[in-house]
């Protein structure tokens, strides 16, 4: 079950604002995704693709992703972490199509962190 205002919350679309005596959330949690979730550098956005990925939400993980990549297309640190992802969900997917569809999303994302501080990862992920 997702929470309509923590939803809000991540998107940017809401306002943190906690009371005292407020007992139903991690005043913590929901601080630092407030902060977080103005995605202004590639860190915001790869910090909202593992929250997602923390609260089960792969879908929303690989949407974060995209939008980080769309808006900073040299990060490495977001193209790694989302090759890292598409790897995990071609090993887990049981639909052959689909299965097929992340490995090549995996090797897209691993072939283009040739060159970067992720090179020797990409390279051993490659077979290379």
């Amino acid at each position: 079950v997702r929470c309509l205002n923590w939803g809000l919350l991540k998107r940017g679309l809401a306002k943190e604002q906690l009371w005292a005596q407020d007992l139903l959330c991690v005043k913590k949690q929901w601080r630092a995704v407030a902060r977080t979730a103005k995605l202004r550098k590639p860190a915001s956005y790869i910090g909202m693709a593992r929250e997602s990925l923390r609260e089960g939400f792969v879908t929303d993980a690989l949407g974060y992703y995209r939008r980080g990549l769309k808006k900073f297309p040299r990060s490495p640190d977001i193209r790694k972490d989302l090759a890292v992802l598409y790897d995990k969900l071609s090993s887990l997917e049981s639909d052959k199509k689909k299965r097929a569809s992340y490995a090549g999303s995996a090797i897209f994302h691993w072939k283009k962190l040739k060159g970067t501080k992720y090179d020797s990862l990409a390279r051993r992920k490659l077979g290379k």
